[in-house]
């Protein structure tokens, strides 16, 4: 069964921003992208930078410690097979922002 949570409101989330919540103990980096919603684990697995902190260009953030690269769809890691991020569904309703997770 998944749970929705409230991590921000459209308006204060604004375009080409992140943000870090904690959602269910689990920090979780939430972009807005051209006015789409994205929501991933904020922990690069290589050293733990914050995801949140990195640049993204077409839908792939950069942790900024080392480079490594992840697709904010699907947090799949966009230079090589694996080691990836945990991704949740987001969904936006009357202005709110809100994260899945099972």
């Amino acid at each position: 069964m998944s749970n929705l949570f409230k991590v921000a409101t459209v308006d204060e989330l604004k375009h080409g921003s992140s943000k870090i919540v904690e959602v269910d103990g689990n920090d979780i980096a939430v972009f807005n992208i051209d006015g789409v919603f994205f929501a991933i684990s904020n922990i690069c697995p290589h050293r733990g930078g914050s995801l949140a902190d990195g640049s993204v260009e077409n839908g792939i953030v950069t942790c900024p410690l080392h480079g490594w690269q992840f697709n904010l769809k699907d947090g799949s890691n966009a230079l090589m097979p694996g080691p990836n991020v945990s991704c949740c569904k987001v969904k936006v309703e009357d202005g709110d922002v809100f994260v899945e997770v099972d």
